[in-house]
């Protein structure tokens, strides 16, 4: 169900960035209302099961926002995530959440960056629908996470992750006014601009980690004001839209291998099939 929940997520919200991408074809308000509907995560918040995941919380709380359905969980969905959160100054997952409800500390520095990918586009897109005392919640929220983002620094081989990274610190730098923030965001998106320029696609032909990358990038061309950052993001979706297309097995349409990463090893499915169905690449992601 978490699988199915965050690929439906990756198709509607995703792609309502991806302007260029075939989304006329599908009824995205009816989908994104669906899975609100049909989502397991508010009944784990609840309870607050222990491998609920910080990540699921900022993912529902967007996919909320843009069916404009149960805004009022946004309250419980942000206090959990800050009883997640690490603020304590000295530790060093400051600012960074716990992965799963159950873990004692942060364990998983990715988190930060993963829940903060959701929480950039309900802030830009969607913070109108948040009364005030959900904006100051979500506010703090990204406050706090600045400090993890800022000190979670991967190489820029660490392909989805160096973009997710730096389409949060851009994001983060430019809506909330943090020139600091902005200019080191921008650093770390030169940075892997070069890397990959030199090297290509570090974490190349992966069915999951390409779908996130394409996500991140169309995401921060579509939110981003920064007329650079905009260029970048559009030479990079040209190189891995061009990747992924070179690369798929033609009857079947699917990302042929070898993987660089894949959680399917026999099937080679990800979250990829999704964009290339909406791509008009292919008309069913799970055959």
């Amino acid at each position: 169900m978490k699988c199915r929940l965050f690929s439906a997520i990756v198709l509607c919200v995703g792609i309502l960035a991806a302007v260029p991408l075939r989304a006329q074809d599908y009824d995205l308000a009816a989908i994104v209302k669906s899975q609100a509907e049909r989502s397991s995560v508010w009944s784990r918040v609840q309870v607050l099961a222990p491998n609920m995941t910080s990540r699921e919380l900022f993912s529902y709380a967007l996919l909320l926002c843009e069916a404009q359905l149960d805004l009022d969980r946004l309250d419980r969905l942000f206090e959990v995530a800050a009883r997640m959160q690490d603020r304590d100054p000295e530790s060093r997952g400051y600012g960074n959440f716990r992965w799963n409800w159950r873990d004692g500390a942060v364990l998983d520095y990715n988190a930060g960056d993963f829940c903060m990918e959701s929480a950039t586009v309900i802030w830009i897109k969607h913070r109108e629908l948040l009364n005030d005392a959900q904006q100051e919640a979500l506010r703090e929220l990204i406050d706090y996470a600045i400090h993890g983002c800022l000190r979670h620094r991967v190489p820029s081989s660490y392909t989805n992750i160096a973009i997710m990274n730096a389409h949060n610190l851009v994001l983060i730098g430019e809506m909330l006014g943090r020139d600091d923030v902005l200019a080191e965001g921008r650093k770390r998106l030169d940075d892997f601009c070069a890397y990959t320029a030199s090297n290509g696609i570090h974490e190349y032909c992966s069915p999951t980690y390409a779908g996130v990358d394409l996500m991140c990038l169309h995401r921060l061309h579509t939110y981003c004001v920064t007329p650079a950052v905009r260029e970048q993001c559009e030479a990079l979706l040209k190189v891995f839209w061009t990747d992924a297309i070179a690369n798929c097995f033609a009857p079947s349409f699917r990302l042929g291998g070898a993987h660089s990463r894949d959680y399917d090893y026999l099937g080679g499915r990800g979250i990829l099939d999704n964009w290339l169905v909406a791509a008009g690449c292919s008309t069913n992601p799970y055959p």
